[in-house]
């Protein structure tokens, strides 16, 4: 089985790409961070994906106009002819633009938990192409009418993480653009946090910022997640929870949270209710308590985090999931 993958997101593709490649029989050609072959991602590491010949010529015989450079809203005939399914990761408009090729093949549009008014519009246009929904949680912000196919949440590799020791005793956060993002990233409550506890905040296009360490790299990042006493969650709106988070869970730093963040997500399902705060006074006193914690009194929170992320997201789950979905 031949599957064309077109992504919109590095880091979710570096891990799914991963997972899809665990399938017996199953060949996949990326259009995304991954299109040649594997050497194009700028934050995770280079994939070896073995690229037929005739695939590579379909691709560069694509002609998007002059001023556009998105070659997924410019699909031909020949390319997808190739495949037996298509994968579209979040952007509708790579299906409606692409509506008369789409129509009467196995495409499935995969969610990416960024759910917006108008969703339910969009989805009832694909879902007239026949193109089959998987969403990525079963938490919708806006109670989608359009049934989905499939439940299929993002995944992560256990071995990717070591397991922590904390001992560096700060709160670390890893957001990017926070001063332009507050309300959808909750600046307000990493303020909180930065008033009681010792802490540094990591991401891009911070500057200015308190304590911002600049960018960093994901070697660099899992690493400092191993060993600083915490991590603070302040979301993404409107997404129910984000890789990052996964990525804190399964190296099992003690996460710090408000239990409400303004919008509808997994936290109180993922998180125990010492890590959950109900107030911005209690948020506080839970990070001044983790930053200066003894790393051995953290351990049955982090304990809790590794397990409860190889239940919901480990990689041998999810790959059987797309298995299912794709019958091979």
């Amino acid at each position: 089985m031949n599957l064309l993958y077109l992504s919109c997101h590095e880091v979710l593709e570096y891990d799914e790409i991963r997972m899809l490649s665990q399938i017996p029989d199953l060949r996949i050609m990326p259009m995304g961070a991954y299109w040649d072959g594997g050497k194009g991602a700028v934050t995770r590491p280079e994939l070896d994906i073995k690229l037929e010949p005739k695939w590579i010529e379909a691709f560069h015989n694509l002609k998007p106009p002059a001023e556009e450079e998105d070659h997924r809203k410019y699909l031909s005939e020949e390319l997808l002819d190739m495949f037996d399914v298509i994968v579209v990761m979040h952007h509708f408009d790579w299906i409606i633009h692409n509506s008369e090729l789409m129509r009467g093949r196995n495409v499935i549009w995969r969610d990416i938990g960024q759910i917006w008014e108008d969703t339910d519009e969009h989805l009832r246009r694909i879902k007239d192409l026949g193109v089959k929904i998987v969403r990525y949680s079963e938490v919708d912000q806006y109670d989608c009418k359009v049934q989905s196919d499939a439940l299929i949440p993002f995944g992560k590799f256990a071995s990717d993480f070591p397991k922590w020791t904390g001992g560096t005793r700060e709160i670390i956060a890893l957001v990017q653009s926070i001063a332009q993002r507050a309300d959808s990233c909750n600046k307000d409550m990493w303020d909180a946090v930065c008033s009681a506890a010792p802490n540094k905040l990591f991401g891009t296009d911070n500057q200015g910022q308190k304590n911002w360490q600049g960018p960093t790299s994901y070697p660099d990042m899992i690493s400092h997640m191993k060993n600083h006493n915490a991590f603070w969650y302040g979301g993404t709106k409107p997404a129910p929870y984000t890789l990052a988070l996964m990525e804190a869970m399964f190296v099992g730093i003690p996460v710090v949270c408000c239990s409400d963040l303004g919008w509808k997500t997994e936290v109180k399902d993922l998180l125990l209710p010492d890590q959950l705060a109900s107030s911005i006074d209690q948020l506080k006193e839970i990070a001044a308590g983790f930053a200066r914690a003894e790393p051995k009194d953290l351990m049955v929170i982090s304990n809790w985090q590794r397990e409860m992320a190889a239940h919901r997201w480990g990689s041998d789950k999810i790959t059987w999931k797309w298995r299912q979905l794709l019958d091979i």
